[in-house]
């Protein structure tokens, strides 16, 4: 764990390798998402037609609902585990925007970019698992990610490319 009182000991700068969206994906995204879709099927509910829309009123809500559940589902696997992730010369800073932990370089044993449509993500692997599990995924930010792999070579040596 990040001890703010203790120095880290290092010459260099600590880098924001994560992208800024990623508070924006983690949380505002489902939230609004979930509030707005949430809202909607309330109001469903809460009307006394036998057709919705040119369909039977039952299935309809089913079938709304479903499209809710399914939509939160997505945005957990696919958002709320995503860290904001910060580096030195010799660590990796990980934070959920609650805790944050600092791990050491040696105990990194990959990354591994995966590639969706609209963005890349990162997923570091570590030896030994932390406070996040073994697996930590992050959204690069395009100029402190690439930044920082300019000036610290032996950061791209951790890469498997699918």
């Amino acid at each position: 764990m990040i001890d703010t009182k203790i120095p880290t000991m290092s010459n260099k700068k600590v880098v924001n390798v994560s992208s800024r969206w990623t508070v924006i994906v983690k949380y505002f995204l489902p939230t609004l998402w979930t509030s707005f879709f949430g809202a909607l099927a309330l109001g469903f509910f809460k009307i006394d037609e036998e057709w919705i829309f040119g369909y039977p009123a039952t299935q309809f809500r089913i079938a709304f609902i479903m499209f809710l559940v399914s939509g939160m589902l997505f945005f957990y696997w696919a958002f709320i585990r995503l860290k904001r992730v910060e580096a030195d010369d010799r660590y990796l800073y990980i934070t959920n925007y609650r805790k944050a932990f600092r791990y050491p370089f040696h105990n990194v044993e990959k990354i591994e970019r995966n590639n969706f449509l609209i963005f890349n993500s990162y997923t570091v692997f570590l030896k030994k698992g932390g406070a996040f599990g073994d697996k930590i995924t992050f959204i690069a930010g395009r100029k402190g990610f690439k930044k920082y792999a300019e000036e610290y070579p032996e950061f791209k040596e951790l890469f498997e490319f699918k």
